[in-house]
């Protein structure tokens, strides 16, 4: 398969699997395992995570910080510059309403480079499309994250499920760490 295919198809599957996300948001898909209401508080938990962190004039010119959300549990990875300034997002999402949990794996260290950060949404893309090419695994159930070459995986899964999305994820080129954050059914 020649590299323009695959990129044509990896590129079509993640924006099937955005568009799909957004289907969502009125009704609660089959292969959704969050009620729509969750998905709405998962999504307004990101949003008001980012407005916290951005709006604030001291940590948005020193650090960056991407917030995901899935069921109400937090994933908080990038850069900040020292443990007091990662300390002070952590406290502002800590603020956030149906917050249950949060994992910080922000790196202190200066914020990574726009190549770094392609990269790794390059990444993040093969392992959905492997996901979404995978019959044991629900690709719409998995948030994948990618982060230093890191892959997050997030979701409601199954044991077998979960082990599979794992797996896969291992497989992909530039996969450094898979880190498991399910929720298990």
């Amino acid at each position: 398969m020649t590299l323009y295919r695959t990129l044509t198809i990896a590129t079509t599957l993640f924006a099937l699997a955005t568009l799909s996300g957004c289907a969502m948001m009125g009704h609660t898909s089959s292969n959704e395992k969050r009620t729509a209401g969750t998905v709405v508080e998962d999504s307004t938990i990101e949003r008001k995570a980012q407005e916290a962190i951005y709006t604030n004039e001291r940590l948005k010119k020193q650090v960056h910080i991407n917030v995901d959300s899935y069921n109400g549990v937090v994933l908080l990875t990038g850069e900040a510059p020292s443990s007091e300034i990662n300390d002070e997002v952590v406290r502002l999402v800590q603020q956030i309403p149906k917050v249950r949990q949060i994992h910080n794996e922000v790196a202190i260290t200066p914020p990574a480079s726009l190549a770094d950060r392609s990269r790794d949404s390059w990444i993040t893309t093969k392992v959905k499309t492997l996901h979404f090419g995978n019959k044991e695994v629900n690709g719409l159930s998995i948030k994948v994250i990618t982060v230093h070459g890191i892959v997050y995986l997030m979701g409601i899964v199954s044991q077998a499920e979960g082990e599979a999305a794992t797996n896969l994820a291992r497989q992909v080129e530039g996969v450094s760490q898979v880190v498991k954050m399910f929720e298990y059914q």
